[in-house]
């Protein structure tokens, strides 16, 4: 059988799914993922304390904290808990990167009622006091002196999966780490109709990026090709799988493009990853 013939046994719903996502505007899907209708925003969101806590227990593996540290979060998705839970825990300040968020205003509302220093209530409109927290428009951001603004801690929760050039991202992140930073970033290698954690690598890249890829984009990385991404740019690297889900994979596999597999079952049955980056190289 083909890959064409293979690809061809697309389930009737996944399909469905995706061609009905791509339609969907991006304000009506933030809507629902507000409100929660079927589709859960990520952990930082949901649950920020949570997902405060895991970050501090893979800080302390790395030998770091959070104490007096300046923080950038890629991906805070218009949600400024997590940033005020890692202020709360110590961080100096908290800086948010997410060209695509959409402000959860009712929440960040709620949120200001008991976030004071960090977030100020104005008639019913939410601010952030710049002494703690500010919203960047770009990785390439100034400080002050015009010079590349630096950061202790680089930590994203769900994210890398979705950027398009994770290379250049990694090698812009890179160069805004301060001597002796450290990343943390949390993966999900899954395709996100998560029922089928492995249907997106079972298409070529035309019908993938036509067809079938979500306005959120998925880049379709797998766990072996993260760590090239971090280690030109730093002195020490880790990568933890948390998660694998080998029998899906080995019903999946026969469909699944070459170019995804490693050959390294433990590699490939892998569906969210941690990656952790100690100490950047000079540029």
């Amino acid at each position: 059988m083909t890959y064409r013939e293979k690809a061809s046994m697309v389930p009737i719903d996944y399909l469905a799914l995706r061609i009905g996502r791509r339609l969907v505007p991006n304000g009506l899907m933030h809507w629902i993922l507000s409100h929660r209708l079927g589709v859960q925003p990520g952990l930082e969101t949901r649950e920020p304390r949570r997902a405060a806590r895991r970050y501090e227990k893979a800080l302390r593996a790395m030998g770091r904290t959070l104490q007096g540290v300046k923080v950038l979060i890629l991906g805070y998705g218009g949600y400024y808990g997590l940033a005020v839970e890692l202020l709360r825990r110590g961080a100096a300040r908290v800086d948010l990167l997410d060209p695509y968020a959409y402000p959860h205003r009712a929440a960040n509302r709620a949120l200001a009622a008991t976030a004071a220093p960090y977030l100020l209530l104005e008639r019913d409109r939410v601010r952030l006091n710049p002494d703690w927290m500010r919203i960047l428009g770009s990785a390439e951001g100034r400080g002050q002196s015009g010079d590349p603004e630096r950061y202790h801690v680089v930590l994203s929760w769900s994210v890398y999966e979705h950027v398009q050039d994770a290379a250049r991202l990694t090698e812009r992140l890179a160069r805004r780490t301060a001597i002796h930073g450290c990343h943390v970033h949390y993966i999900d290698l899954r395709d996100h109709y998560f029922r089928l954690p492995f249907e997106m690598l079972c298409h070529s890249e035309h019908l993938w990026r036509k067809l079938l890829n979500p306005p959120s984009n998925l880049n379709r990385l797998r766990a072996w090709q993260y760590p090239p991404l971090f280690r030109p740019h730093f002195e020490r690297l880790e990568m933890d799988i948390l998660e694998r889900d080998p029998e899906v994979l080995q019903r999946t596999q026969s469909r699944i493009r070459p170019r995804f597999l490693s050959g390294h079952a433990g590699l490939d049955s892998a569906t969210r990853i941690l990656i952790k980056a100690w100490n950047p190289n000079p540029n």
